[in-house]
Protein backbone atom coordinates (compact mmCIF):
# COMPACT_ATOMS: atom_id res chain seq x y z
CA UNK A 1 0.00 0.00 0.00
CA UNK A 2 1.67 3.40 -1.13
CA UNK A 3 2.03 6.00 1.79
CA UNK A 4 -0.30 8.12 0.59
CA UNK A 5 -2.71 5.76 0.64
CA UNK A 6 -1.82 4.67 3.96
CA UNK A 7 -2.41 8.04 5.24
CA UNK A 8 -5.80 8.74 3.36
CA UNK A 9 -7.30 5.05 5.19
CA UNK A 10 -6.36 6.22 8.55
CA UNK A 11 -8.08 9.37 7.83
CA UNK A 12 -10.93 7.76 7.03
CA UNK A 13 -10.76 5.70 9.92
CA UNK A 14 -10.33 8.46 12.53
CA UNK A 15 -13.30 10.20 10.61
CA UNK A 16 -15.46 7.14 11.32
CA UNK A 17 -13.86 6.55 15.02
CA UNK A 18 -12.44 3.22 13.88
CA UNK A 19 -9.11 2.80 15.25
CA UNK A 20 -6.25 3.58 12.44
CA UNK A 21 -3.63 0.90 10.97
CA UNK A 22 -0.17 0.52 12.79
CA UNK A 23 1.48 0.80 9.43
CA UNK A 24 0.59 0.23 5.96
CA UNK A 25 2.00 -3.69 5.89
CA UNK A 26 -0.83 -4.25 8.17
CA UNK A 27 -3.36 -2.01 6.50
CA UNK A 28 -2.41 -3.94 3.15
CA UNK A 29 -2.91 -7.46 5.16
CA UNK A 30 -6.07 -6.49 6.60
CA UNK A 31 -7.72 -4.97 3.17
CA UNK A 32 -7.03 -8.57 1.54
CA UNK A 33 -8.47 -10.41 4.30
CA UNK A 34 -11.84 -8.69 4.26
CA UNK A 35 -14.72 -10.29 3.45
CA UNK A 36 -16.43 -7.96 1.32
CA UNK A 37 -14.57 -7.53 -1.67
CA UNK A 38 -16.19 -4.08 -2.28
CA UNK A 39 -14.14 -3.20 0.90
CA UNK A 40 -11.14 -4.37 -0.87
CA UNK A 41 -11.98 -2.79 -3.62
CA UNK A 42 -11.90 0.63 -2.28
CA UNK A 43 -8.61 0.64 -0.74
CA UNK A 44 -5.35 2.01 -2.88
CA UNK A 45 -3.70 -1.13 -3.06
CA UNK A 46 -0.73 -2.21 -5.55
CA UNK A 47 1.81 -4.88 -5.70
CA UNK A 48 5.56 -5.61 -7.58
CA UNK A 49 5.84 -8.67 -9.71
CA UNK A 50 8.63 -10.86 -9.21
CA UNK A 51 7.73 -14.19 -10.30
CA UNK A 52 5.37 -16.34 -11.89
CA UNK A 53 4.31 -20.33 -11.50
CA UNK A 54 5.96 -21.49 -14.26
CA UNK A 55 8.59 -19.36 -16.89
CA UNK A 56 9.30 -22.11 -18.97
CA UNK A 57 6.93 -21.30 -21.91
CA UNK A 58 8.46 -17.86 -21.98
CA UNK A 59 11.49 -16.76 -24.32
CA UNK A 60 13.54 -15.28 -21.14
CA UNK A 61 16.75 -16.65 -19.86
CA UNK A 62 17.43 -14.34 -17.08
CA UNK A 63 15.65 -12.92 -13.80
CA UNK A 64 16.35 -9.51 -15.39
CA UNK A 65 15.15 -10.45 -18.63
CA UNK A 66 12.02 -11.73 -17.10
CA UNK A 67 11.55 -8.32 -15.09
CA UNK A 68 11.38 -6.72 -18.74
CA UNK A 69 8.82 -9.49 -19.66
CA UNK A 70 6.43 -8.96 -17.08
CA UNK A 71 7.06 -4.72 -17.73
CA UNK A 72 6.20 -4.84 -21.39
CA UNK A 73 3.36 -7.10 -20.29
CA UNK A 74 2.21 -4.31 -18.54
CA UNK A 75 2.62 -5.80 -14.85
CA UNK A 76 3.75 -3.60 -11.90
CA UNK A 77 7.44 -3.98 -11.92
CA UNK A 78 9.52 -2.01 -9.22
CA UNK A 79 11.42 0.88 -11.03
CA UNK A 80 14.40 0.94 -8.33
CA UNK A 81 15.43 -3.14 -9.51
CA UNK A 82 19.00 -3.22 -10.17
CA UNK A 83 21.03 -5.40 -12.20
CA UNK A 84 24.32 -6.04 -10.75
CA UNK A 85 27.05 -7.91 -13.15
CA UNK A 86 29.29 -7.98 -9.82
CA UNK A 87 29.69 -8.00 -6.04
CA UNK A 88 31.15 -4.57 -6.03
CA UNK A 89 28.29 -3.41 -7.37
CA UNK A 90 25.61 -5.23 -5.56
CA UNK A 91 27.90 -3.81 -2.47
CA UNK A 92 27.04 -0.65 -3.60
CA UNK A 93 23.75 -0.85 -3.19
CA UNK A 94 23.67 -1.84 0.37
CA UNK A 95 24.40 1.56 1.95
CA UNK A 96 21.02 3.32 -0.02
CA UNK A 97 19.11 -0.18 1.12
CA UNK A 98 20.08 0.42 4.60
CA UNK A 99 18.93 3.53 5.00
CA UNK A 100 15.59 2.64 3.56
CA UNK A 101 15.32 0.26 6.03
CA UNK A 102 16.55 2.50 8.87
CA UNK A 103 13.69 4.78 8.16
CA UNK A 104 10.89 1.79 7.64
CA UNK A 105 12.03 0.86 11.29
CA UNK A 106 11.64 3.80 12.53
CA UNK A 107 8.31 4.70 10.78
CA UNK A 108 9.71 8.01 9.39
CA UNK A 109 8.79 8.87 5.86
CA UNK A 110 11.14 8.91 3.08
CA UNK A 111 9.27 9.54 0.35
CA UNK A 112 11.91 11.32 -1.82
CA UNK A 113 13.29 7.45 -2.11
CA UNK A 114 9.88 5.29 -2.39
CA UNK A 115 6.06 5.57 -2.08
CA UNK A 116 6.23 2.71 -0.04
CA UNK A 117 7.42 1.80 2.83
CA UNK A 118 10.88 -0.65 2.37
CA UNK A 119 10.86 -4.39 4.73
CA UNK A 120 13.10 -6.13 2.88
CA UNK A 121 15.31 -7.00 -0.22
CA UNK A 122 15.31 -9.41 -2.76
CA UNK A 123 18.66 -10.72 -4.18
CA UNK A 124 18.65 -12.86 -7.01
CA UNK A 125 22.30 -14.22 -8.07
CA UNK A 126 22.03 -16.49 -11.45
CA UNK A 127 24.29 -18.49 -12.90
CA UNK A 128 25.58 -18.49 -16.37
CA UNK A 129 25.10 -21.11 -18.51
CA UNK A 130 28.63 -22.25 -18.33
CA UNK A 131 28.69 -22.50 -14.51
CA UNK A 132 25.51 -24.62 -14.89
CA UNK A 133 26.51 -27.04 -17.12
CA UNK A 134 29.67 -27.67 -15.38
CA UNK A 135 28.23 -28.08 -12.08
CA UNK A 136 25.60 -31.18 -11.72
CA UNK A 137 23.08 -30.31 -9.29
CA UNK A 138 23.12 -33.25 -6.79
Amino acid sequence: MPKHSFVRLNEQADAAGREPFANPRNAAAGSLRQKDPKITAHRDLETFIYAVADVAPLAVHSQWEFLHWLSDCGFSVNPNARRCLSAAEVHALFPKFFLLLAYAISRLSLPRFTPYVVLGLILVVELSCEVRESRPIE
